[in-house]
C-alpha cells in the first residue's frame, strides 16, 4: 500500500508543497501539505554532533485523499548548522536526507520523499539552545551505551514436535544439603529439583502427586506418582484457591453439566538447560497459516512466534524483543536488527493472531 500511496502523493506534493504555518513551527510534529496529501515529520532523535553537522533520525507519515490511515516510515538526515557559543545557540542552515525507508515503497518513491524534505525542512525555524542540544545528545549516548550492554547473540533454540517443558538451571547445578534429611536441593533454579545421593536419583516436582525422576540432571526423565516420603515432604505447598462469587460458582456448575471427559495425553518431556535456551514446541509437525497477504506464513500449532517468509524460505523468531533468522527451523539462528526485516513484516495486520509482533517491527 505504501508504494502505491507514495507513487500518487509525492509528485503532487513536490509541485505544490508549502512551508508549515506559523502555528506549526514552534513544536513537533511538523506538517507539509499539497495536492491533497500531508507529510508529517515527528521530532527527530539526535545521534551525533561533530564540527558543524548533526545527524538524526525521524519518523514520517504520509496521508491524504483515498488513504484512510497514514503510512509511516523513517528518514535519516544530516543537518549543517552554525553554532554561536557566546549566545549558546545553534541554527540549522541546510539539511540532507541520507536515507528514507517506507515499508512497501520502492527506491524511487523513497527518494522523492527525501528530495521533498530536503527542500522543505530548511524553511522551518529550527534554531535551538546549544545546552538543550548537548543534553539531548548526552541522553542518546547513555541510551546507546545501555543498548550495547544488551547481548544479541542467540540463545540455544531447541525445537520439539511433542509436548515438552523447559527446565532452566543457571549454570551447572549447585547442590545444597537439606537440613534433617539425606537429600540435596538444586539451588540455582526456580524449579524444585532434589537429589538423593544414596539412590543416585534426581527428583523434579511436577504437580500434586506427580514427580519426574532421572539418573542424571540432563535426564532421561520419567514421570512417577510414587517417591520417598522425605522427597514428597519437600514438595512446594499448593496455591491457595481463589475465592469465587455465587454467580461464578453457578456458572461453573452450568459449564460442567454435559461436559465430555477431557482426554489426557502423555506427560510432557523434560528438557533441562544449563545455558540460555528457548524451546519451540509444536503439536506434531509444524503447521502454517497465511499472514500479510500470503507473503508470510506463521507456525499456527505453536505458542512461539515463528514466521516463515514464502519467497526466501527463511524463518524469523522474536525473543525478548529481538529478532533472529534462520534458513531452517532447527537453526542455526542469527541476530537480525528490526530495520532489516523484510518489508512484508510491516504489513502484518494488527488484528491478526500475530498482530502483537508489530511493536517489534521498525516503522510500524
Amino acid at each position: 500500500m505504501a508504494g502505491a500511496l507514495l507513487a500518487v502523493a509525492l509528485p503532487a506534493v513536490l509541485i505544490v508543497g508549502r512551508r508549515a504555518s506559523a502555528e506549526d513551527v514552534e513544536g513537533w510534529p511538523r506538517e507539509m501539505s499539497g495536492g491533497g496529501y500531508t507529510v508529517v515529520m515527528y521530532q527527530p532523535q539526535l545521534e551525533t554532533f561533530e564540527q558543524n553537522e548533526i545527524t538524526a533520525r525521524a519518523a514520517v507519515s504520509v496521508e491524504g485523499n483515498e488513504v484512510e490511515q497514514p503510512v509511516f516510515g523513517v528518514v535519516w538526515l544530516t543537518a549543517v548548522v552554525e553554532t554561536d557559543r557566546d549566545e549558546r545557540w545553534v541554527e540549522v542552515l541546510g539539511v540532507r536526507i541520507d536515507r528514507a525507508h517506507f515499508p512497501g515503497a520502492d527506491a524511487t518513491h523513497e527518494r522523492q520523499l527525501a528530495d521533498f524534505l530536503e527542500l522543505e525542512i530548511p524553511k522551518w525555524d529550527l534554531g535551538m539552545s546549544l545546552d538543550r542540544l548537548l543534553t539531548a545528545l548526552n541522553i542518546e549516548e547513555q541510551r546507546q551505551r545501555a543498548a550495547e550492554g544488551l547481548g544479541t547473540d542467540p540463545p540455544v533454540i531447541l525445537v520439539r514436535n511433542e509436548p515438552a517443558v523447559l527446565i532452566t538451571i543457571d549454570g551447572e547445578p549447585r547442590l545444597e544439603a537439606v537440613e534433617d534429611t539425606d537429600l540435596e536441593r538444586v539451588i540455582n533454579t526456580p524449579f524444585t529439583i532434589l537429589f538423593a545421593p544414596d539412590a543416585a536419583t534426581y527428583y523434579l516436582y511436577a504437580d500434586t502427586n506427580a514427580w519426574y525422576t532421572a539418573p542424571a540432571i540432563e535426564g532421561p526423565w520419567e514421570m512417577t506418582s510414587s517417591v520417598p516420603a522425605a522427597v514428597d515432604a519437600l514438595a512446594p505447598p499448593p496455591p491457595e484457591p481463589e475465592e469465587s462469587t455465587e454467580e461464578e460458582e453457578a456458572a461453573e456448575g452450568e459449564e460442567a453439566v454435559g461436559e465430555e471427559e477431557i482426554e489426557v495425553g502423555p506427560p510432557p518431556a523434560i528438557v533441562v538447560a544449563t545455558e540460555p535456551t528457548e524451546l519451540i514446541v509444536t503439536e506434531g509437525a509444524p503447521e502454517y497459516a497465511p499472514l500479510a497477504g500470503g507473503e508470510l506464513l506463521y507456525v499456527s500449532n505453536s505458542s512461539s512466534d515463528v514466521v516463515l517468509e514464502v519467497a526466501t524460505g527463511r524463518f524469523f523468531l522474536v525473543l525478548s524483543g529481538r529478532w533472529y533468522a534462520s534458513e531452517a527451523l532447527e537453526g542455526p539462528w542469527s541476530y537480525l536488527p528490526s530495520d532489516s526485516l523484510p518489508d512484508s513484516f510491516a504489513q502484518i495486520p494488527a488484528e491478526s493472531d500475530l498482530g502483537h509482533l508489530r511493536v517489534y517491527v521498525a516503522g510500524t
